[in-house]
This record gives structure tokens, C-alpha cells and sequence, in this order.
């Protein structure tokens, strides 16, 4: 049997989660990345390529503009990539955010084929990607007025 390291489960048992640094507490950050992503999303398929990268960027976008939400207010986000679940718990503040529950459904639908090859899922081609994207903007729209000043 192998034992661990008493150094190595100290340095673990220290670590700081990435997302724990201080710069990644400021929703406006969050709210940048979004937008880069969702633009990376609508860049790629322009050019008719590459249609899981597409669907990737889309759910990211999602995923940092509901992160950046929740840490507007003053929570931490679950390291996790659940849109759903940010909408759900985003809805106790936010009531309004109900109406994208199944938006962010189908888009997790889509998050592990999208970023793993051969790993279940629906395959992606330009007909899923156009999909992934059509899901995704409606968050922008719905948080607008909320957070397109920082973005």
C-alpha cells in the first residue's frame, strides 16, 4: 500500500482554490470574460468551423456571466459548470431569472460533448451550435440593464 506524503496532504489541505483570489471576486471581470466568450462563440461560428467549440464558449459565457452574478451578490459560486443550478439558486435574488431554467438546461446538455470528445451527450454539429448560441444570449439580454456598464 502507498502512503501520501504528510508534506503533500499539508499542501493540499492549504491550497487556495483559483477562483478564491481577489481579483476573481469582482463581478465586472467576470462579466468581461462572459462577453469574450460569447463573442469567440459568434466568431467561430461565422467562419463555419469547429461547431463543439462554439457550443463551449457559449455555456462559458453563460457560466461567468451567472458566476459574476452571484458574486454581485455576495456569494461565492460553486465550483461547478451548471448553468441550472446558477439560475436556480440565482432565482432566490433574482425572480426574473426563472425564465432561463430550461435555456440553461439544454445548454449543460451540451457541455460535456462539447468540451470532451467521445464522452456522451448529443453530437454537436452547425444545427446544435446555432442552438447553443440562440440559448445564450437571452441571459445577456435578461441581466443587461444590470450589468452592461462593466461589460
Amino acid at each position: 500500500m502507498r502512503t501520501i506524503p504528510i508534506v503533500l496532504l499539508v499542501l493540499l489541505f492549504l491550497a487556495q482554490p483559483a477562483w478564491s483570489s481577489a481579483d476573481s471576486r469582482i463581478p465586472s471581470e467576470w462579466y468581461d470574460r462572459a462577453r469574450s466568450d460569447l463573442e469567440v462563440a459568434e466568431l467561430v461560428f461565422e467562419r463555419k468551423v469547429h461547431p463543439p467549440t462554439v457550443c463551449f464558449h457559449a455555456h462559458q459565457a453563460v457560466e461567468k456571466l451567472l458566476k459574476g452574478l452571484v458574486i454581485e451578490h455576495g456569494r461565492t459560486p460553486d465550483q461547478i459548470h451548471e448553468t441550472a443550478r446558477f439560475v436556480h439558486d440565482l432565482t432566490l435574488v433574482q425572480p426574473q431569472m426563472e425564465i432561463l431554467l430550461p435555456a440553461a438546461g439544454a445548454l449543460d446538455r451540451f457541455y460535456i460533448s462539447s468540451r470532451y470528445p467521445k464522452q456522451g451527450g448529443p453530437q454537436i454539429g452547425r444545427a446544435e451550435a446555432e442552438q447553443c448560441l440562440t440559448l445564450a444570449k437571452p441571459f445577456f439580454y435578461l441581466v443587461e440593464g444590470k450589468v452592461s456598464a462593466r461589460m
